[in-house]
């Protein structure tokens, strides 16, 4: 966790700042979900057969925004994926 070592914590009776919302997003029980390496597994290959073997890719190639939502869905589920299992 670089950015909470990089980040200075609010002062005493002072809102939280930067740091602490980065530490709440970090435990949040969501996050907790998603980064667990079972999740991300299946995630990562659920959603390759998913969008490859359905009729739901004919729509996706068919338009612009379609494609770019498969490269950033595979980006992040890949990158999750990877996160998890280093």
């Amino acid at each position: 966790m670089c950015l909470t070592r990089a980040l200075r914590p609010a002062g005493s009776g002072q809102p939280p700042g930067p740091r602490e919302w980065v530490l709440r997003m970090v435990h949040a029980p969501v996050t907790r979900f998603l980064s667990h390496p079972v999740t991300a597994f299946l995630l990562f290959v659920g959603s390759l057969y998913a969008v490859y073997f359905t009729p739901l890719f004919d729509t996706l190639v068919r338009y612009h925004w379609g494609h770019e939502f498969m490269s950033v869905h595979f980006l992040l589920t890949g990158y999750l994926f990877y996160c998890c299992l280093s």
